[in-house]
């Protein structure tokens, strides 16, 4: 009977010196490894959910590893505009002028260049502003240029928070299980 007593108590101790040097690094580590799992969904799923003419959207979305002392990792877009994609809601400063007609059509491809940005086109001879549109004359009539709206319903579209957290939901304790096999095998 002693000795089984012995042997449990050798085990206990084992486990908590494990618990003390092994789980704090396993759970850093397996939080950043997390956080890159997010990181590249959220990259790959962006073309679906918006028009991505550019890289810089995709590379503006990063993550912060998770250190031992500090047991925190976050995803985050660098871009501040990707926060009202997040959340929604209205936006009633800085709110530049949504491309209409041909020109809606053309920025779904590629960035409008300059020489027809709605600045540039005020100053046409060919070009007024009249109920909140700005308007081209043309041999045929009239054709929309821009939208000039003083404020912008935005929908909720980014998702990354949602699609963050399903994933850790899904993948955490897996993970967590693999980089403490990983973390403790040199002490078997």
């Amino acid at each position: 009977m002693l000795v089984i007593t012995d042997d449990i108590t050798r085990q206990i101790n084992r486990l908590r010196r494990h618990q003390r040097r092994h789980v704090p690094f396993a759970m850093a580590r397996a939080m950043t490894l997390l956080a890159r799992e997010g990181r590249d969904a959220v990259r790959e799923s962006l073309p679906q959910r918006f028009n991505i003419r550019r890289p810089w959207v995709i590379q503006g979305v990063r993550f912060v590893f998770a250190t031992k002392q500090s047991l925190t990792s976050t995803v985050y877009s660098r871009d501040r505009f990707m926060v009202e994609q997040e959340t929604g809601g209205t936006k009633t400063e800085n709110v530049r002028p949504i491309p209409a007609g041909r020109l809606a059509t053309l920025h779904r491809r590629r960035p409008i260049p300059r020489s027809l940005s709605a600045e540039r086109m005020k100053d046409r001879s060919d070009v007024f502003e009249r109920d909140g549109m700005l308007w081209q004359t043309k041999p045929g009539g009239l054709e929309p240029l821009y939208v000039l709206a003083g404020r912008l319903r935005m929908k909720k579209r980014f998702g990354m928070r949602e699609q963050i957290t399903e994933l850790a939901g899904r993948r955490s304790e897996a993970v967590f299980a693999r980089v403490l096999r990983e973390a403790t095998a040199d002490d078997r």
